[in-house]
């Protein structure tokens, strides 16, 4: 089997088993669990009991803005403008910044936009929007003394995923969203940490290492891939950060006990910090940006601990007490995992990243995983179960 031929990562998905509202409450999703290529089920809020003792727990504390904006031509044409990532600055700058601001943005019915600026207020704000090129646009808001967030949060929609086909609802506001979001800039939710309730979080906490990451969600997770050599695919690049605390917390960790990471989203921010380690003691100067090719055309010559130590270092040399970076990694078969033992994660999209991702992370038997859920009554993608996953590489 060609592990890197697309239609290895196709399966069928009927349309009712995707989760189109969230349950009604948060922790009783549906958990696999996923062990030595032994499947069993139980609920979310018993996660606790499948964790290896001394397991450090690494979270994405990004949180979801409202992305999705509706203008109105004079002639009553609705116009649909998505927020994707403000232009020529990081998404929280962008956030912050005050009117005007220029944004990188998917336009809908944009034929229908004929009349320069566009305008949707209320009694306390107006916003204004005039294109700048076929997928910019500049935003100007009155009063300018607001945050574009804080506009944001007047007017715009919660972007749930494209696949639900429907509207977003009132719902959408608090459960696209986790219960620890801080640092606003996604406009996807790591949905796999959509299960955790306070309550939960709290007891894990008695048990287990609890720590935060932000890697905010890009539009291109949504994307398929779409050439039949999965290896031609172009990753998205998103935005991450860790704080010096936690590159100390993850480096004294590392040898103390397995890591459980929760969603996609925050392994592959973990995974993207070796790769930028290896490569900033080659080039010797911090690297903040980790291209799609480095991690795959490059073999790993350092320790997880030293990659960690030249990241470390650079901050320390520097009196930083944060890391920000990009990153394009692209996890395909064969990937060599350097922090991650374990994946908490939901059902992930035929012809997807992420599927391939799962792939990589538990071999062929990620076929097994998918089977198991669809015979046995999970839900699928951002609102549906989920599934605890030991990888292979594993020694447990």
């Amino acid at each position: 089997m060609n592990v890197y031929d697309l239609e290895n990562y196709y399966y069928p998905l009927p349309k009712e088993r995707i989760a189109k509202y969230p349950l009604p409450q948060r922790d009783h999703a549906k958990l696999l669990i996923y062990r030595k290529g032994d499947i069993e089920e139980d609920r979310f809020y018993n996660l606790a009991e499948y964790l290896p003792e001394k397991t450090m727990m690494v979270l994405n504390q990004t949180k979801v803005i409202p992305a999705r904006l509706f203008f109105f031509t004079p002639t009553g044409a609705r116009i649909e403008i998505f927020c994707v990532e403000p232009f020529g600055q990081s998404i929280e700058t962008g956030l912050q910044s005050r009117s005007p601001s220029v944004w990188k943005v998917l336009i809908g019915n944009q034929r229908r936009w004929k009349v320069p600026v566009l305008k949707i207020e209320n009694e306390c704000c107006q916003l204004f929007v005039r294109r700048v090129a076929s997928q910019q646009v500049e935003f100007f808001w009155e009063p300018p003394q607001k945050t574009f967030l804080e506009v944001l949060q007047t007017f715009a929609q919660m972007p749930i995923p494209p696949y639900l086909k429907r509207s977003a609802e009132a719902i959408d506001k608090e459960r696209y969203q986790t219960t620890y979001a801080k640092i606003a800039g996604s406009v996807a939710a790591p949905t796999a940490g959509l299960h955790f309730t306070p309550e939960l979080l709290g007891k894990l906490k008695q048990k287990f290492s609890i720590t935060f990451l932000t890697l905010h969600v890009g539009i291109g997770t949504f994307k398929p891939i779409k050439s039949k050599d999965i290896r031609e695919h172009t990753m998205h690049e998103e935005y991450f950060s860790v704080s010096k605390d936690f590159l100390y917390h993850l480096y004294e960790r590392l040898e103390a006990g397995p890591i459980a990471v929760v969603g996609t989203t925050s392994l592959r921010a973990l995974e993207s910090l070796y790769w930028i380690g290896l490569q900033s003691w080659e080039k010797k100067r911090l690297i903040t940006a980790l291209s799609q090719s480095y991690p795959q055309k490059t073999s790993p010559c350092l320790t997880p601990k030293q990659a960690l130590e030249v990241v470390m270092n650079y901050l320390e040399k520097a009196r930083v007490s944060e890391f920000h970076a990009k990153t394009a990694l692209y996890i395909l078969p064969g990937f060599p995992f350097q922090y991650s033992d374990m994946l908490i994660t939901n059902f992930h999209q035929p012809y997807s990243s992420l599927l391939v991702l799962v792939h990589a992370f538990i071999g062929e038997d990620w076929r097994k995983v998918y089977d198991y859920a669809l015979k046995h009554s999970f839900r699928f993608l951002s609102y549906g179960d989920s599934s605890l996953l030991y990888g292979s590489h594993f020694s447990y």
